[in-house]
């Protein structure tokens, strides 16, 4: 039995026992009164016929008397994955409104889960849509629930008729007026606004960047993006109050934060709703709002990651990663295995080996991913709630999802099984770097190397505060392999290479400080001086480093002799300065 077989009843019996208040659940009120059944516009219509002026009765004549349904709202009910995964499709392709709760009902708390009664099981989420009357419908089971009359919002009349089965639904219990109040919407409006989310270094609300904003009640839609302040507009006009969600579904990544997310087929937080009353709202995202700070705080990182690389000359860029993000009682941990970028099969397998190490939340969906291939690119888990923690984490693992577009599958594969067998065999990813083999120790070395160079370069470049010189690795101490030794602050000292990475590009002459990884001891090497710098006037040294990262540089050896290839006239100084490394 494969290892995603074997949790796959275990996953089921997990999420359906689970209560409400774990799940942060969203937990729905009463059945609201369809202001857009077919019943209730007809209804409006004959109103309108009855009651209003004279006037308004000869412009409404010219409609047919009696309406018919534009749309049906329904619920499909999957029975299996693979419907799962067409109702993914039909989500993604927007071309119908959906949720997964029921459209019709309102909502008391919006949580980060919900299982409607309707489900097959928890992991079969449900999907709520309306759906034209002509159009085909997806091979799944559903119910139809009503028959709607979506009309011409552009039309005045039609406008008019929507505006009265709107306000007849609301005042159903109170006794009808002989006028409606016509217009009393007032006049309709583009939806706009600003999100913001709280920086705990920086004490301030920061704007969320270039986010997607969907605005969006009953069976109408829309959607836009924050720009670099902050700020949404809707292009499209709306008289009623919207909804207002962010979807985390970006060009960077498509960002889940909790089971069902993973499993289901929508991906959205509500921040609030507006009206034109209040247009030009500020939505600000707080640490108390747990699940969507961890996403926001993410996906601002993903930008400033994209931004450095921008203006450090790459063309690589975070784009359209599938990324999960979890709290959990470990300390912060990542792992980008690229599954869902490279999909092959031996990366699935060694994927949920890998996931059950990485956080114990995160077990229970790796069997589902047997039947959606919903596989992440990136997992993500905090166990604090600090942006300086998080942007260092997103740096690392984003470090590595650009290293292995550079490199290729091939190359990122090996290097994955390279880690799981040391998590199977030493319970860790990296071992004492002797493991499972010698080259295998060089390889991590040199992609770990990388990616703590990042993290550590981009958070020394872009906080602006004196304390973050923790990270400057200026005065980093190599040590040998086996590396065994405890209480090593290995910020400062590690067998990782992001030390000499440093020392590539920083433009100064110092003494490098080898150690032995056992005993502690200081090793001395002759021209252990450090007098390369591999970035020019045209070149960051950031982009000069990453060039060399291909598929054929995989350990510190192929680095040096790239190196030394690409700068001749700096080829004796390369060899001293790898040397001095002990490579």
């Amino acid at each position: 039995m494969s290892f995603f077989s074997f949790f796959y009843s275990c996953t089921e019996e997990h999420l359906d026992n689970v209560s409400k208040k774990e799940l942060n659940s969203t937990i729905l009120g009463e059945k609201k009164e369809n202001p857009y059944s077919l019943k209730n516009m007809q209804k409006a219509k004959d109103f309108l016929l009855l009651k209003s002026p004279r006037s308004m009765q000869n412009r409404s004549v010219q409609i047919n008397r009696f309406l018919k349904p534009t749309h049906l709202y329904v619920v499909f009910i999957p029975e299996n994955q693979e419907q799962l995964e067409i109702l993914g499709k039909m989500v993604e392709s927007r071309k119908y409104v959906t949720r997964t709760y029921p459209m019709d009902y309102e909502v008391l708390q919006y949580g980060e889960s919900y299982v409607d009664k309707r489900a097959k099981s928890a992991s079969l989420p449900v999907v709520y849509a309306s759906i034209p009357i002509n159009a085909e419908f997806p091979q799944v089971p559903y119910e139809k629930l009503d028959e709607l009359y979506l009309g011409d919002r552009n039309n005045s009349e039609e406008k008019l008729m929507e505006q009265v089965s709107v306000y007849l639904s609301e005042n159903k219990d109170k006794p009808q007026k002989d006028v409606v109040p016509y217009g009393f919407w007032g006049r309709s409006y583009k939806p706009s606004g600003r999100v913001m989310v709280y920086d705990t270094n920086r004490g301030i609300n920061v704007p969320l960047k270039n986010a997607e904003i969907q605005i969006y009640n009953w069976f109408f839609e829309a959607y836009c993006k924050t720009d670099e302040n902050g700020y949404f507009k809707c292009d499209e006009k709306f008289s009623r109050e919207m909804g207002v969600y962010v979807t985390w579904d970006n060009s960077t990544a498509k960002i889940r934060s909790y089971w069902n997310e993973i499993i289901g087929v929508r991906v959205s937080d509500k921040l609030g709703d507006i009206n034109r009353g209040n247009n030009g709202k500020k939505f600000v995202i707080t640490l108390k709002d747990t699940f969507k700070w961890s996403k926001a705080t993410v996906h601002n990182a993903f930008e400033k990651f994209n931004k450095y690389l921008t203006k450090n000359g790459i063309n690589t860029k975070i784009n359209k990663l599938n990324v999960w993000v979890f709290g959990g009682e470990k300390k912060e941990e990542g792992m980008t295995a690229m599954t869902r970028k490279y999909p092959k099969e031996s990366l699935y397998i060694l994927f949920a080996d890998r996931i059950k190490w990485l956080s114990p939340i995160t077990v229970p969906v790796a069997s589902i991913l047997n039947k959606t291939q919903i596989y992440p690119d990136m997992v993500l888990t905090f166990n604090d709630r600090d942006t300086e923690k998080y942007d260092f984490l997103v740096f690392h693992e984003s470090a590595h999802a650009i290293h292995a577009l550079q490199a290729g599958a091939e190359f990122w594969v090996k290097l994955s099984r390279i880690e799981l067998d040391n998590i199977l065999e030493n319970g860790k990813p990296y071992s004492d770097g002797t493991k499972p083999n010698a080259w295998s120790g060089n390889n991590i070395a040199l992609c770990e190397g990388w990616a703590n160079f990042m993290s550590n370069k981009m958070i020394y470049d872009l906080y602006e505060k004196k304390e973050w010189e923790e990270y400057n690795l200026e005065y980093f101490t190599m040590y040998t392999v086996p590396f065994t030794l405890k209480n090593i602050d290995r910020q400062k000292g590690h067998w990782f290479l992001h030390g000499l990475m440093w020392d590539l590009i920083d433009g100064n002459s110092d003494t490098i400080k080898l150690f032995n990884g056992e005993t502690n001891r200081s090793i001395y090497k002759n021209n252990n001086t450090d007098n390369v710098n591999i970035s020019t006037y045209t070149k960051s040294g950031v982009k000069a480093l990453y060039e060399m990262l291909g598929s054929g540089v995989s350990t510190g050896k192929d680095l040096k002799d790239k190196l030394k290839q690409k700068h001749p006239k700096q080829a004796i100084a390369i060899e001293n300065l790898f040397n001095a490394y002990n490579y």
